[in-house]
């Protein structure tokens, strides 16, 4: 967990949830289907709209509607606090980016390595994992609450669009079995200010670990 400028000299009773997966071009079953990659490159923080186009890597099947995409960070090349930024994103792809911290957004950062996971919309059970993969609009620096089945205990999110300027994102303030309550956070190492315009925030629910089984369509001839 890296926090902005301001934020740093502790960060306490932090609960980390992992999602593990091995990359790969299609994975799932008819009712979990999704797309991963960890080899997306990207060196500029997101100022005056510079976006890296990627391209979906759903080889063999495409998605019924946009997914819900999920990013992250994987290196530390860049010693500056840095978050994902999303945007666009469509049956075949989506934009992505980075920002810093709003005090030294001012466009550079070094080349990092993004990991993403597409994730088909809707809700299912294999065995005895349940999920639930959905967008939710209207999230901005205020409460938000999302509605969840009764069985979820664990949630992971990422902001996908683009209407607020300044570095934001997803923030979760609390998990109860029927809600989360989740807002997108703005540091404030360059003003005070932390108002953020709505956006819609992406999110995977389950309610414990397990292992999905998928394939990459190469291995197969």
């Amino acid at each position: 967990m890296c926090e902005a400028i301001e934020q740093r000299g502790g960060h306490l009773c932090v609960t980390k949830d992992l999602c593990p997966f091995r990359e790969a071009e299609v994975c799932g079953d008819d009712d979990l289907f999704f797309a991963i990659s960890r080899s997306l490159h990207c060196s500029s923080s997101c100022w005056g709209g510079l976006w890296s186009q990627m391209e979906g890597k759903s080889r063999g099947r495409s998605f019924d509607d946009a997914p819900v995409v999920l990013s992250q960070v994987q290196t530390k090349y860049g010693s500056e606090f840095v978050t994902m930024r999303q945007n666009n994103a469509s049956l075949t792809g989506f934009d992505v980016t980075m920002q810093e911290e709003q005090a030294t957004n001012m466009g550079s950062h070094a080349t990092e390595t993004l990991g993403w996971i597409a994730i088909e919309a809707g809700s299912g059970s294999i065995d005895t994992f349940e999920w639930t993969a959905a967008h939710a609009s209207g999230i901005d620096h205020t409460t938000g609450t999302i509605a969840l089945d009764g069985s979820v205990t664990d949630v992971v999110g990422s902001v996908s669009t683009y209407f607020g300027n300044d570095p934001g994102w997803a923030r979760g303030l609390g998990l109860s079995g029927s809600s989360l309550s989740v807002q997108v956070q703005e540091d404030t190492s360059a003003d005070a200010e932390v108002i953020h315009a709505a956006e819609k925030v992406d999110y995977f629910a389950f309610n414990s670990s397990s292992v999905v089984y998928g394939y990459d369509d190469d291995l197969f001839v």
